[in-house]
C-alpha cells in the first residue's frame, strides 16, 4: 500500500499532522465485519466522521486499538 499521507487521498490529513497513519500489521480482512476492504488508517488525534453517502466509500468500520501511551482508532474504509 501507498503511504496514506503522500497527498493522493483527500480523506487522509497531510503529512507531519500526526493525526493519522497506515499501519503496518493490517489484517487481511476487516475485524469488524469480516470483509475485504480498501484500505485502513489509524488515528491518534482528534478526528471527523462524515455519516452523510459519498462516492468515495460505502462504509467504514472502526476498530479501538490499544498500544503504548497513545489510545487509537482504527478506519477500515469499505
Amino acid at each position: 500500500m501507498s503511504d496514506p499521507s503522500d497527498g493522493d487521498d483527500p480523506t487522509v490529513p497531510p503529512a507531519g499532522t500526526g493525526a493519522c497513519h497506515e499501519p503496518g500489521d493490517s489484517p487481511d480482512d476487516c475485524p469488524v465485519c469480516g470483509d475485504g476492504y480498501h484500505s485502513v488508517t489509524d488515528h491518534t488525534g482528534g478526528l471527523m466522521v462524515n455519516l452523510e453517502p459519498n462516492e468515495r466509500f460505502d462504509r467504514v468500520c472502526f476498530q479501538p486499538v490499544g498500544g503504548g501511551d497513545e489510545p487509537k482508532i482504527r478506519f477500515f474504509h469499505h
